[in-house]
């Protein structure tokens, strides 16, 4: 095995030990810390970490309706809906996520893990009935 992936392999496995500790010291504070955006490129990871006094969905829906009307969202389509995007894949509507600058709308997929995609996509969404 190279060198590389070596590392590649230290740095996933501290990445989930230290979530893992990171979410056993929020329920010690009572903060929301939802799972960080990682991404490992040659010797190095890359995370995102959030920190909420309430929820992460909190904010991410009080987000959205503030920034609704200024951003040009679709208004019909509220954070916790069930949303259809033009390929046909299904998602949850979770609100806004500035930390993600260019793919600001934050989005759950079935299986509970979150996407991310641009305004310009999602005033394509369509509420699912």
């Amino acid at each position: 095995m190279s060198k590389d992936r070596i590392d590649q392999q230290r740095l996933a496995r501290f990445y989930e030990e230290a979530q893992e500790a990171i979410l056993s010291l929020a329920q010690v504070h009572g903060v929301d810390v939802p799972k960080g955006v990682a991404t490992i490129e040659g010797q190095c990871l890359h995370w995102r970490l959030s920190a909420y006094a309430t929820t992460g969905r909190d904010y991410w829906s009080a987000l959205w309706g503030n920034m609704v009307d200024k951003l040009g969202l679709p208004s019909h389509i509220h954070p916790g809906d069930a949303v259809i995007d033009p390929d046909g894949e299904t998602w949850q509507l979770l609100g806004l996520d500035p930390m993600a600058k260019d793919m600001p709308v934050r989005l759950a997929s079935e299986a509970g893990l979150d996407f991310f995609c641009s305004v310009e996509q999602a005033r394509l969404l369509q509420v699912i009935a």
